[in-house]
C-alpha cells in the first residue's frame, strides 16, 4: 500500500477536533470553528524543506510527532489510501510547537 509523504516545505498533520458546540449548547458550524484563532494538531510527516537558490534544501525544525499550533485557515485536506484525513500546511503557517510529556505525545501519535 502506498505511503503518503509531505513534499517540499510542507508538513502533513492530524488535526485535533474542534468542539461542535459551546458550553451553553449552541452548535458551532464548521465555517465558524476557530475563526481568527490557532488550531492544534500532530505532525505525521515533514517534507525536505525549502529549496534554496543554490539547489540545496533548508531542513525543517519540525519533526513527526510534534504537537503544533497552526493558522486555522491554512492548508489543504488530503485523504490517505487508508481513508484518514490529514492536513497539508506550509511550514511557515505553523506558529508554535507545544511541549508535552512523553506519554501524552505517544498517545496522540498513535490515535487514529
Amino acid at each position: 500500500m502506498p505511503k503518503i509523504q509531505a513534499y517540499g516545505e510542507r508538513v502533513l498533520l492530524r488535526q485535533d477536533d474542534a468542539p461542535d458546540q459551546t458550553e451553553g449548547g449552541i452548535v458551532i458550524p464548521d465555517s465558524a470553528k476557530g475563526l481568527g484563532k490557532l488550531a492544534t494538531g500532530v505532525i505525521v510527516s515533514v517534507g525536505r524543506g525549502l529549496q534554496l537558490p543554490s539547489g540545496k534544501y533548508r531542513g525543517s525544525e519540525l519533526k513527526a510527532g510534534d504537537r503544533v499550533k497552526y493558522l486555522n485557515y491554512a492548508g489543504v485536506q488530503i485523504t490517505t489510501p487508508e481513508g484518514e484525513v490529514l492536513l497539508s500546511v506550509r511550514e511557515k503557517d505553523v506558529e508554535a510547537i507545544l511541549e508535552e510529556s512523553d506519554d501524552e505525545l505517544e498517545s496522540a501519535i498513535h490515535t487514529a
